[in-house]
């Protein structure tokens, strides 16, 4: 049985809880706060999917590194162990949408070990769950989909929560550890080109060890 991480804090509103959602509990990753100012919400946008402010690509965690994937900004980053398994993550916050990438070691010596198959299994429904319990809001995710992201095997899935937030989710196998890349706020954002770019942009070689 998978055994996932539970958040540790309750957030103070529905939009500060579903960021704080997006870097707690989306599948693994570590803890992140949430700070909400009067004019940063997230899945609260009205306007067309336009890009919140200048964007400046950061390559995580480096170019030469043997998975690493682009960023809309310098990333915050955090490392740790999530249910016995350790997992990097770096997370860009915008004003009105969160981008978060974690590494997640699936097959180590010292921790907890756990299959892609395991791991992409639960997450759509674990997910979902968490969202609504801690949101009281109805949450629904579609159907995942399978297929080679950049030569890699990949589970896609949108998580819902009302009409006004959605959290974008890719779960992508490496071998002996995953990847999530999560695009998170209004519905209109996690399709947009700053999400499209992101999400193309994980490379890497299983069968490479230097890092």
């Amino acid at each position: 049985m998978v055994r996932w991480a539970e958040p540790l804090h309750e957030a103070s509103s529905v939009n500060c809880a579903f960021a704080r959602k997006v870097a707690q509990v989306s599948v693994f990753c570590c803890v992140a706060s949430c700070r909400q100012s009067s004019n940063s919400t997230l899945g609260t946008s009205s306007s067309p999917a336009t890009e919140p402010e200048e964007i400046s690509w950061h390559t995580y965690p480096s170019a030469s590194a043997r998975f690493h994937a682009d960023l809309p900004g310098a990333p915050e980053t955090q490392d740790g162990v999530t249910s016995g398994l350790p997992t990097r993550t770096a997370m860009v916050k915008k004003r009105d949408r969160i981008y978060l990438f974690s590494e997640l070691q699936l097959n180590n010596d010292r921790h907890s070990t756990m299959s892609f198959a395991q791991f992409a299994a639960a997450a759509p429904d674990f997910v979902t769950k968490s969202f609504s319990s801690k949101l009281a809001i109805a949450c629904s995710h579609d159907e995942p989909r399978n297929f080679s992201a950049n030569s890699l095997p990949a589970v896609e899935f949108t998580v819902h929560c009302g009409p006004t937030a959605s959290s974008r989710v890719r779960l992508v196998d490496g071998g002996d550890r995953a990847f999530q890349l999560i695009v998170s706020g209004a519905p209109e954002t996690v399709t947009a080109a700053t999400a499209e770019r992101f999400f193309g942009s994980l490379r890497g070689e299983v069968g490479r060890t230097s890092e």
